[in-house]
């Protein structure tokens, strides 16, 4: 879970996009800080960070994690829930970007994140709306599936909120699939609120097809039954 632009600070790592000028380096970098655990189980747990940069707090964010079970699809699938819910410490609107709303069309990436294992092969990406990379990049859709030879992600945005934000997904360079925050517009957040995203990711052995995927995908979105 990260952000390349919090209010101007950059909590993603790496170089820093400048408008103009490209990646460069630049002294804006923030830091993720746990401050405690909620809650500790063997099958997941729910933990507070400090987003701060600049000396001081940003964001308090409370990230859920749960292992969860994917029932009458494939034989050694489970799905890992997580949920982000960032809230605005600072007293004034803070605004979240990325190089895609800085002045960079199509890159789009900042929040929930998953970069997947090399395979001599790119792996094959398909949605519920479309396939191939430039048939799902910057797009939104229900679910999302990254599919190698010997194991298959299916991504899906369990609430409506996370299900509006586009996919944003890389299989030529790496492999990675990621849900932005901000795609074409700067995400505001007011003094006080709190924007919370939730994605249910399976992970199955083996290449999945297109109905399997999609029956998964079902099942992980709070429109289905086991989430």
């Amino acid at each position: 879970m990260a952000v390349p632009d919090v209010a101007g600070r950059n909590f993603w790592g790496g170089r820093t996009y400048v408008r103009g000028q490209g990646p460069t380096e630049l002294d804006n970098h923030g830091s993720q800080r746990h401050l405690g655990w909620l809650l500790r189980d063997p099958d997941g747990f729910v933990e507070e960070l400090s987003w701060a940069a600049g000396g001081r707090q940003i964001l308090l964010e409370r990230r859920t994690v749960a292992v969860r079970t994917v029932s009458q699809v494939a034989d050694g699938c489970w799905a890992l829930d997580f949920t982000t819910a960032l809230t605005n410490v600072t007293g004034e609107t803070v605004t979240l970007g990325s190089p895609a709303t800085g002045g960079r069309p199509g890159a789009g990436y900042g929040g929930f994140f998953w970069r997947a294992p090399r395979r001599p092969e790119p792996p094959r990406v398909f949605s519920a709306d479309g396939e191939g990379e430039a048939a799902v990049h910057g797009r939104a859709s229900d679910w999302l599936a990254l599919a190698a030879e010997d194991w298959t992600l299916v991504f899906a945005g369990a609430t409506g909120d996370t299900r509006a934000d586009p996919w944003f997904v890389r299989t030529g360079d790496y492999p990675g699939v990621g849900s932005a925050l901000a795609w074409d517009r700067r995400l505001a957040i007011a003094p006080a609120d709190t924007v919370t995203r939730r994605i249910v990711t399976a992970v199955a052995d083996g290449r999945l097809d297109r109905e399997a995927a999609a029956r998964i995908g079902a099942q992980l979105s709070d429109k289905g039954a086991t989430v």
